[in-house]
């Protein structure tokens, strides 16, 4: 999905399912915004209003997603939508700057009902 500012309609970022684990009936999400637009909400918004899609209209059981671990700013907008830290898995990713290790996070249909 494209993010678009409310009040312009101006498109800030992205969010989009980047895997379906059809059998274990869960989800990974990835995003991405341009810089000018960060620490307004904006994203965090996004990513609460997928995840709420994700789980209660699509029927998945769990979201997950992951950054970098030099990217803590983006762990953060996955604290603010409801999301718990699972672990670092170790020289697992690989972005711009090479090989890294990602932090994992994740929220399951249970986190939202209770």
């Amino acid at each position: 999905w494209v993010i678009e500012l409310r009040e312009t309609g101006e498109v800030v970022g992205n969010i989009s399912v980047v895997e379906v684990m059809e059998k274990i009936e869960a989800g990974e999400i990835g995003y991405c915004m341009g810089q000018a637009w960060w620490g307004k909400g904006i994203m965090p918004e996004a990513l609460t209003a997928v995840i709420d899609y994700l789980l209660k209209e699509v029927g998945l059981n769990r979201v997950a997603a992951c950054h970098a671990v030099e990217n803590p700013k983006s762990g953060r907008v996955m604290d603010k939508a409801g999301m718990k830290l699972d672990g670092v898995l170790r020289q697992a990713g690989k972005n711009n700057q090479g090989i890294c290790d990602e932090v994992w996070h994740s929220i399951i249909k249970s986190d939202i009902t209770k």
